[in-house]
């Protein structure tokens, strides 16, 4: 079972400020738990090792990471443009980057460096939004749909082995509306009081994107979880 709280179930000040797709990122990775504890060794494209931002902590789990980040402020391990690692070939088991992409001006570029840098047989975590406000990190580029990402992993030499939505619809609609409330309400107690009224419906936009699949409310999702794989090369 995922320990990643629902943002509804959190106290309302953190509540309040977290999204659902956060929400999902986090579950997302933390899913792999357990493959992340047996990996020999892992890079971590874009993290940090401070001040992380959500629930999830990759060191938790394993102690066999390596941060990479452009900011030296990051507290990384190795200081560089994703772009161009200065890493030997087919050095890492596991590669993760988690909303990263979409704020570099050649994601295409960064997923081939990941590729070169995964071992063969490794595997490769990876998200980013879709629908969900342009966020300075600082800069925001890009939106990639499940088509943009089956194209990038196919060119970088790496196999899908799986596209999943976070979020539908229902969760997109939450999202935006905790969202107004949250940035655009400047009264406190009006503030949280409609926080609260949307708290029920948040709960349940959530939970139904487990059960909601069908085409339309898919099509509204707040981003992908993506898992690529380094084929084997049996020549």
């Amino acid at each position: 079972m995922s320990k990643v709280l629902l943002p509804t179930r959190m106290g309302l000040g953190m509540g309040i400020s977290s999204s659902a797709r956060r929400y999902f990122v986090d579950r997302f990775y933390d899913s792999y738990s357990e493959e992340f504890s047996r990996a020999k060794s892992i890079l971590d494209v874009g993290g940090t090792r401070d001040k992380k931002r959500g629930q999830f902590d990759i060191s938790k789990h394993s102690q066999n990471v390596m941060v990479l980040n452009i900011d030296d402020g990051k507290g990384a391990d190795i200081v560089c443009n994703a772009s161009s690692m200065p890493i030997a070939d087919a050095t890492y088991d596991i590669i993760i980057c988690a909303e990263v992409l979409e704020h570099v001006e050649s994601p295409e570029k960064v997923l081939s460096e990941i590729s070169r840098v995964c071992a063969e047989g490794g595997y490769i975590y990876l998200t980013a939004p879709f629908l969900f406000p342009v966020h300075a990190d600082p800069y925001d580029f890009r939106r990639f749909t499940s088509a943009c990402w089956q194209k990038m992993i196919a060119d970088a030499g790496l196999e899908v082995v799986k596209i999943q939505p976070q979020g539908n619809f229902y969760t997109v609609l939450a999202d935006m509306l905790r969202m107004w409330v949250y940035k655009k309400v400047k009264n406190k107690l009006l503030r949280f009081g409609l926080y609260v009224v949307l708290r029920p419906f948040i709960t349940w936009s959530i939970k139904a994107a487990d059960s909601h699949v069908d085409e339309f409310t898919v099509s509204f999702t707040s981003g992908y979880g993506v898992v690529a794989r380094k084929p084997l090369n049996v020549g």
